[in-house]
């Protein structure tokens, strides 16, 4: 099944619970200006997202906020490992927790999604999922739409109340 149209008619935080109501599994691709985005969903939960307007990858977040040093990671990366087998290995040596990952990695999945659900144009897609995405995006991180309808909400205040400051 493939659903699409353009943000005009069916706005995000609408399309997000159809398919978060409805349990509905695929992955949404959203286009805006040069932005795209992808969410997973199994069974109406999100259980991943990317989005090539990140403005940080995991990587970045890990060196700012966790005991992981620049060198750390850059010794991993010459090893021509892929983002998952260096969490594996970071994850081995006890430098990151399982919960640290799982928590970072939902920050980040929510930061994509509140990105785009203030965007009002641009176009999406629904499609059937061309693989397993239980098996591809195995971890449920519990992210509520209710609280992201919320956090847009909040975001786009934040924005309309710095427009009203005159400098």
């Amino acid at each position: 099944m493939t659903v699409e149209g353009t943000l005009d008619t069916i706005p995000l935080p609408d399309l997000f619970q159809v398919i978060t109501f409805g349990k509905k599994t695929g992955v949404l691709e959203i286009a805006v200006n040069e932005f795209l985005g992808k969410v997973y969903f199994v069974k109406g939960e999100i259980r991943g997202a990317e989005s090539s307007s990140i403005r940080e990858n995991l990587f970045d977040v890990f060196l700012r906020v966790r005991n992981i040093s620049y060198q750390d990671l850059k010794t991993l990366l010459t090893l021509g490992k892929s983002q998952k087998e260096i969490f594996q290995k970071l994850l081995q040596e006890n430098k990151i927790t399982k919960k640290d990952l799982l928590d970072l990695q939902k920050d980040q999945i929510k930061e994509i999604i509140l990105d785009f659900l203030s965007v009002t144009m641009g176009k999406f897609k629904f499609l059937k999922p061309s693989s397993d995405l239980t098996s591809d995006y195995p971890t449920s991180y519990k992210i509520g739409i209710q609280d992201l309808l919320m956090g847009s909400i909040d975001r786009i205040d934040k924005v309309e109340n710095l427009s009203l400051i005159h400098i």
